[in-house]
């Protein structure tokens, strides 16, 4: 699994492999992209354990024992969000070495397209234009996905985890309808751990389609270039 600061680290490194590109946009698109999921991912965590908290101290002062009960419960909801925003780490690498091979297939076109101005053959011009403008619709799709992948992940985290806080709000109930819980404190960590099994079931399932969108989405972009190097072979043979 790629911890946090991996991730960044990976992130980075990808970056400084990426050439004639706006590398100070792209960083800056990086550090909004972490910074957008790391405060997604606070809010869901406060909300969680606020919600904890309320359904306990409904019964009375929170202990010691249970307040570390309540902090791994927190850390396990904690990992479910990570399996998903590692999945659309995943991604969001995968795009950016698919930007970087085809950046460096465009800087070569470019490159022939000047020396293909001293050759004689028209064919051999024509197919070279062509070719450094179909990478250049390539790049267009790349950064089309990368773009999108920021929101896709806010989307997928918000539909998943839903919030918390309002699931059981006994201090709203009349005196009655309270007498009808017949929960203990013991019950609502019984029930909280149900639900995070039955949370994590739903991430995996999630994260199965997740993966499958990624594989599309990148073979989207292979099949570009495959097209766009065929194209250019037909050309010259035409």
């Amino acid at each position: 699994m790629i911890t946090r600061v991996g991730l960044q680290g990976e992130l980075m490194i990808k970056l400084c492999e990426l050439a004639d590109i706006e590398q100070n946009e792209l960083k800056i698109a990086i550090a909004l992209y972490v910074s957008q999921y790391e405060k997604c991912r606070e809010e869901k965590l406060a909300d969680f354990q606020k919600s904890m908290e309320q359904q306990l101290l409904f019964y009375g002062k929170i202990k010691d024992e249970q307040a570390i009960r309540i902090k791994e419960l927190v850390q396990k909801y904690n990992e479910l969000i990570e399996k998903v925003i590692v999945e659309y780490n995943t991604r969001f690498i995968a795009i950016m070495n698919e930007i970087n091979d085809t950046q460096a297939n465009h800087k070569i076109s470019m490159t022939n397209l000047k020396l293909s101005m001293d050759f004689k053959s028209d064919k051999r011009k024509e197919a070279t234009k062509v070719k450094k403008s179909n990478y250049e619709i390539v790049l267009q799709e790349c950064f089309r996905q990368l773009a999108e992948c920021p929101d896709e992940l806010m989307n997928k985290l918000n539909q998943i985890f839903r919030g918390q806080s309002n699931q059981l709000m006994l201090r709203n109930l009349s005196f009655f309808e309270k007498l009808k819980y017949v929960f203990s404190k013991e019950r609502v960590f019984q029930k909280t751990m149900k639900e995070l099994e039955t949370l994590e079931e739903q991430v995996t399932e999630e994260l199965k389609l997740v993966n499958q969108d990624t594989i599309q989405n990148i073979a989207i972009i292979k099949d570009a270039q495959i097209q766009t190097q065929d194209v250019f072979n037909r050309m010259l043979e035409g």
